[in-house]
């Protein structure tokens, strides 16, 4: 029994572990974006904040989405996620012209590195 104690603990004490490394480097990936915003992002800066942090809590999304939590309209949400892409922010993920979705991958990389 104690020793499958000592076993199951040393396994929480390993998750909890990985868990701090995850946010540590999901922090500095946060840093890391917000510190670059203003000089790439120019006069969308605002917007773009806006939609990175609803990325954080959602990673996939439409140009549809973006108008909706920047508050504009199709054209400029459709030009801010152009933007991201070409910064790396966000990847297409669908191959279509129309109905695209868009990963927040450089925060979903962290996930994968995590396992």
């Amino acid at each position: 029994m104690r020793q499958w104690l000592k076993y199951f603990m040393v396994g929480i004490e390993q998750t909890a572990a990985d868990a701090v490394a995850t946010l540590v480097k999901i922090l500095e990936l946060k840093t890391h974006i917000e510190q670059n915003l203003q000089p790439q992002f120019g006069r969308r800066s605002v917007n773009a904040h806006r939609l990175l942090q609803h990325l954080f809590q959602h990673p996939v999304i439409s140009v549809e989405q973006a108008a909706a939590v920047c508050g504009t309209h199709y054209g400029p949400a459709n030009e801010l996620v152009a933007q991201m892409r070409r910064y790396g922010i966000l990847k297409e993920m669908t191959g279509q012209s129309r109905n695209r979705l868009f990963l927040f991958e450089p925060y979903l990389r962290v996930f994968d590195d995590a396992v």
